[in-house]
């Protein structure tokens, strides 16, 4: 195997974690309005419409990738589609579905998955996908993720095809690193800070006095 395994599980899982407070340029940042997730790209991506989604496959839909060449070594290719979701389809979303959308989005190019990854905040679910495949005879690493928001569905394609190439494994880990919600949720075990906390509970206490006895 060209390169270790393990390391792009543990960029999916870096990536399903997001360092939220990472400071990087951005620049050509993909977030259309109707979108809860964003990507940034090193420069400005293609878009290309689409009009075969959808149950009866006449859907429009807007598909954006970003590919770079290093000579003849590797090539990197990163796909990403955000779509407005109902909340009957949001609901629909769940574990066993997610993953069974990634296997099926990727069915024709992973020939060995290696490892599939779920997690679900307060606003947001995301499911993982990294596998190894072929393009002819040269190794390709794929991983798959799909967001699902409140009103939105982002799903991403990412493949880095030949032999190990140090500028393309940096750069394909970069974008993978960019991928996170527009509006994070706090840290489940964020705290206020003290000075915070203690005017806070000084005014709470001041609106209880302020407030007149229903018995006088």
């Amino acid at each position: 195997m060209r390169r270790f395994t393990n390391f792009w599980i543990a960029l999916l899982m870096l990536a399903m974690t997001m360092a939220m407070n990472t400071a990087h340029a951005e620049p050509s940042t993909y977030a259309p309005d109707y979108c809860e997730f964003k990507i940034t790209f090193p420069e400005e991506p293609y878009i290309e419409e689409k009009c075969d989604g959808g149950y009866n496959k006449d859907e429009c839909y807007k598909r954006t990738s970003f590919t770079k060449v290093y000579d003849l070594d590797a090539t990197l290719k990163v796909t990403v589609i955000c779509n407005p979701i109902g909340a009957e389809l949001k609901d629909s979303f769940n574990q066993g579905v997610m993953v069974a959308t990634l296997e099926e989005m990727t069915k024709e190019r992973v020939t060995e998955k290696f490892e599939s990854t779920f997690r679900e905040e307060e606003t947001f679910k995301i499911a993982g996908l990294v596998g190894e495949g072929k393009m002819g005879m040269t190794p390709t690493i794929y991983i798959a993720q799909l967001w699902i928001g409140q009103k939105s569905a982002f799903s991403l394609e990412a493949e880095l095809t030949g032999e190990s190439h140090k500028e393309a494994d940096a750069l394909f880990s970069e974008i993978l690193k960019s991928v996170q919600p527009i509006n994070p949720p706090p840290p489940k075990d964020a705290k206020l800070p003290e000075p915070v906390k203690k005017m806070m509970d000084e005014a709470k206490e001041g609106n209880k006095k302020d407030v007149p006895n229903a018995k006088e």
